[in-house]
């Protein structure tokens, strides 16, 4: 009911250490007990997977969302939550994610995740670690299917292929 990406990453070759391969944080979870308070504790554990923003979008038994992003460190994201008033036990599941930018603007908080979307069913929140390497070409394939973006992440392509596919099915 909770998961999170891996601690560490490397890539061997020949059984030698090549690099560290950096990828963001991300945390799922539903149906746990103190979810907020989990979430913040799972984000402090992996703050060294991402330190150029932090995020968060939790779904509430009201069908309703909060939906949290600051550039830095998490804290600064645990911040915005405090302020932000809702009973922590109304989240049924919640989404959360560290940056660690490898593609598009490093400090922007439109590239800090989770990402936005709508579709036909509703409205939902995409947390994506890893790199897209034919990112031009997908891109330029949802650019003349009328997507329109709002960041220069290549997360974002995902959001729109799921907008755009929920509706061609719709």
């Amino acid at each position: 009911r909770v998961w999170t990406t891996g601690l560490f990453s490397a890539s061997f070759n020949a059984g030698h250490f090549i690099e560290e391969a950096r990828m963001c944080g991300v945390i799922g979870f539903f149906g746990i007990e103190q979810p907020v308070k989990t979430a913040v504790d799972l984000m402090t554990a992996l703050q060294h997977r991402g330190e150029q923003s932090a995020g968060a979008a939790f779904a509430l038994k009201d069908n309703e969302f909060v939906y949290e992003r600051a550039l830095g460190l998490s804290t600064e994201l645990f911040g915005r939550l405090r302020r932000n008033r809702f009973v922590h036990d109304d989240v049924r599941v919640g989404v959360c994610h560290l940056r660690y930018a490898t593609k598009g603007a490093r400090q922007s908080l439109l590239n800090a995740q989770p990402l936005y979307g709508r579709a036909p069913w509703g409205e939902f929140y995409l947390c994506h670690n890893g790199d897209s390497p034919n990112f031009d070409e997908m891109r330029q394939d949802l650019l003349s299917r009328g997507a329109v973006f709002s960041t220069d992440a290549d997360s974002e392509m995902l959001v729109k292929y799921i907008e755009l596919l929920s509706r061609e099915r719709d």
